[in-house]
């Protein structure tokens, strides 16, 4: 009979401390994370842009491999052997018309679009880290 009532007495003791240890651990870890959620964030934010900004520029330097590019009126006009393609930005979003329109982009803003040289065009972002970049027609 003693053997129980210290076995039960160990199981009560035990169940204690794992409370006490969880008590303790608990708040640390969320608090821990809570903490770390805004670097996190800013961290997947900037990951996204640099991955859709790298995929805006080689789908604008394929196209700029196929012709030459003019600014008529805020859009840019690629002129190439099939028919044109236009850029265009409409609600800080940037558009390419080939046969249809549409949107090349959804996280990053854009403010502007220019013509830089004959071959390289300027791409200027609204509320982002990322600093104006000139896309240029590849040499091969």
């Amino acid at each position: 009979m003693s053997q129980r009532s210290a076995y039960q007495g160990y199981s009560i003791v035990s169940l204690v401390f794992g409370l006490m240890l969880m008590i303790s651990i608990l708040p640390l870890l969320s608090n821990f994370l809570l903490r770390i959620t805004p670097y996190y964030y800013q961290s997947v934010s900037n990951l996204l842009a640099l991955s859709e900004l790298s995929f805006l520029k080689s789908i604008i330097e394929m196209d700029l491999r196929l012709g030459s590019p003019n600014l008529i009126n805020n859009t840019i006009i690629i002129s190439t052997a099939n028919g044109n393609i236009t850029y265009s930005i409409v609600n800080f979003r940037l558009k390419r018309t080939k046969t249809t329109g549409r949107y090349i982009s959804s996280f990053l803003k854009f403010a502007s679009l220019s013509q830089v040289t004959s071959s390289c065009l300027l791409i200027s972002f609204l509320d982002t880290p990322l600093k104006p970049i000139t896309v240029c027609k590849p040499i091969l």
